[in-house]
């Protein structure tokens, strides 16, 4: 029974922040038609566990903190629908990302990004099926900051958990919570991205899972399931707005007068271009009478 357990907790540690992962790891914008990104996502994760009388909140079973990591790949199926998929400490994860607002504003940016995930386990010595399917639907909000972004995200998830409880019945988990990152850019190709978020279950007692013989827990309301974590982000965006903007370049001067070449039929001794025409008032005629003196 112990064995089963801990596969169980551990099995929740990993998914709780996991299968449905609480951090974006990834800008609100969405890649771009044909962009292509590679994702590579290093973090520390705490479940806290509330348990019976036997926890008082000082054994070290109450509490699991792990290092996770994740390898995610996404793909621009349009200019704002992203595709993807995540493997690591988030099992086997797919994502997808729908940018709603246009890729002509970079200032705020505002995107849905739900996925789905999960795994199936069956200890060795087990007579049942352990397993857990997570789906989370992550609202992104970027502020542009220059070339960086501010990423928040706060996000809903689901958790069904199978075999985790002392009765091996399929139990439910749905948290609420958010994360906050910022995604620097420090060349066209390559962003890293420090990140935080944490999950609050809603209900008081979602599930009720064996760790050892005569000890039992489960995930509390007063308690949270946290992360901090660093991303790495390897691909360039596509997007129109992300293209580099075409320079206008000023009309080239006009040649001076001087350096205009005489057409070759030009009479010798002449300049090119010919001077003005000169407009002067012609001279008058001299004075004359009018009418004429009479003759002699």
């Amino acid at each position: 029974m112990r064995r089963i357990g801990i596969c169980v907790l551990a099995g929740l540690g990993l998914v709780a922040a996991g299968c449905a992962s609480i951090g974006a790891a990834q800008t609100a914008n969405t890649m771009g038609k044909g962009g292509l990104q590679l994702g590579v996502d290093a973090a520390a994760e705490s479940v806290d566990v509330n348990a019976n009388a036997k926890c008082g909140g000082t054994d070290p079973r109450c509490n699991l903190t792990f290092p996770r990591i994740d390898v995610a790949v996404r793909y621009g199926v349009t200019d704002q629908i992203d595709l993807g998929a995540k493997v690591g400490s988030s099992l086997v994860e797919l994502d997808s990302k729908f940018q709603l607002t246009s890729p002509a504003n970079q200032g705020f940016v505002l995107s849905l990004a739900p996925s789905i995930g999960g795994f199936v386990t069956k200890p060795k010595d087990a007579t049942i099926v352990s397993g857990v399917m997570g789906a989370k639907l992550h609202l992104l909000m970027g502020i542009g900051l220059g070339p960086h972004q501010l990423v928040i995200g706060p996000e809903l998830v689901d958790l069904l958990l199978e075999g985790a409880g002392s009765d091996n019945h399929l139990h439910n988990i749905l948290m609420v919570g958010t994360s906050l990152g910022c995604a620097f850019k420090l060349t066209d190709g390559f962003r890293i991205m420090p990140e935080i978020g944490l999950l609050i279950p809603l209900s008081p007692k979602p599930a009720n899972f064996v760790i050892e013989d005569n000890f039992s827990g489960y995930l509390s309301s007063a308690g949270l399931v946290w992360q901090a974590g660093l991303a790495f982000l390897f691909g360039s965006y596509t997007q129109p707005s992300a293209m580099p903007e075409a320079t206008l370049q000023p009309p080239a001067a006009l040649p001076a007068k001087d350096s205009i070449p005489a057409p070759s039929s030009a009479p010798p001794g002449s300049s090119y271009p010919p001077p003005p025409p000169n407009y002067a008032t012609p001279s008058e005629p001299p004075a004359s009478s009018y009418p004429p003196p009479p003759k002699d």
